[in-house]
């Protein structure tokens, strides 16, 4: 009786295993952070963080009129369309957060660094959190 426990658990512990990528986040919906030029794949889906070409977000030592905003794009693929869809989402701005590629909706949820007056950003520094769901 032991012994069938014991390969039981292991037939377990391997099936559990099989099938996961350490790589792809699990199930939907998914929050994961990328660097510049970083690339993560959910599902069958592929998110590459391109670029940011534009960041007039308020410094945190200033005071603005306004939050500002910053657009940044991403390029998203599905496994079934080739090649990848350019996305120009922004990172304050409810009507353009969020894009749709493939049935998958990809969300901006926060922009880092945040920019300061006495530290410049180094365009290699920024990391985009973004949520992905099906």
């Amino acid at each position: 009786m032991s012994r069938l426990l014991s390969t039981l658990m292991c037939v377990a512990v391997v099936a559990a295993g099989c099938g996961s990528n350490p790589n792809e986040p699990g199930p939907f919906p998914v929050t994961v952070t990328l660097r510049l030029g970083q690339t993560v794949s959910a599902g069958g889906l592929g998110v590459t963080f391109l670029e940011v070409s534009n960041d007039s977000r308020c410094p945190l030592d200033a005071t603005c009129i306004s939050a500002g905003d910053a657009y940044l794009q991403l390029a998203v693929s599905a496994a079934d369309r080739s090649p990848a869809t350019l996305l120009p989402l922004q990172v304050n701005a409810p009507d353009h957060n969020t894009g749709t590629v493939g049935g998958y909706s990809i969300a901006v949820k926060s922009l880092g660094p945040y920019p300061s007056v006495s530290r410049p950003i180094d365009k290699g520094t920024y990391t985009v959190t973004v949520e992905v769901s099906r």
